[in-house]
């Protein structure tokens, strides 16, 4: 029986020095998403195209809400002018308006909310491709994003290789 102890001790000994060295044997590397989105000539192109269609919408608001006001207060001018009934019936027009120029804004911005969903969704796909690649070419065990590390080794963090690799595959 004590010999059987003995040889137990000896193999749990030798798979607790095995797990150690096969523990420090994993590479481990961590990026700033963030840093890599924003700098990332795709990053930028994402932003700068859905930058674009915010001001196209902006714009479109601004027309649509300046001509409504313009309405409310011609129509305002005419109140003691037209009579009550006129009045009225302009007003419901101009309510009316009112109603589906909401349903414009509201659809813009659904609009808006597709496009940065579906560019980050690209823009990640795009990130992940080469991630893959890159763990795969320099053996790499774990990739992990920057705001998910309280504390790491600079020597770690390869958001600027990430970076410029992403650069070179995405002209």
């Amino acid at each position: 029986m004590k010999i059987y102890y003995n040889i137990l001790t000896i193999f749990f000994l030798t798979l607790f020095f095995f797990s150690n060295t096969f523990a420090l044997e994993q590479k481990i590397m961590f990026i700033d998403i963030d840093y890599i989105y924003n700098n990332s000539n795709f990053g930028k192109k994402i932003n700068e195209n859905i930058k674009k269609k915010t001001k196209e919408f902006n714009d479109k608001n601004k027309n649509y809400l300046n001509t409504i006001n313009e309405k409310k207060n011609s129509l305002l001018k005419k109140k003691n002018i037209i009579d009550e009934n006129e009045f009225n019936e302009q007003k419901k027009l101009i309510q009316g308006e009112i109603k589906k120029i909401n349903s414009q804004i509201s659809k813009n911005e659904k609009v808006l909310i597709e496009l940065r969903n579906n560019t980050r969704l690209d823009f990640s796909n795009q990130l992940n491709k080469v991630l893959q690649q890159y763990a795969t070419d320099n053996s790499i065990d774990m990739i992990i994003d920057k705001k998910s590390i309280l504390i790491g080794k600079s020597e770690l963090n390869s958001t600027n290789k990430i970076l410029s690799i992403l650069n070179k595959n995405s002209n």
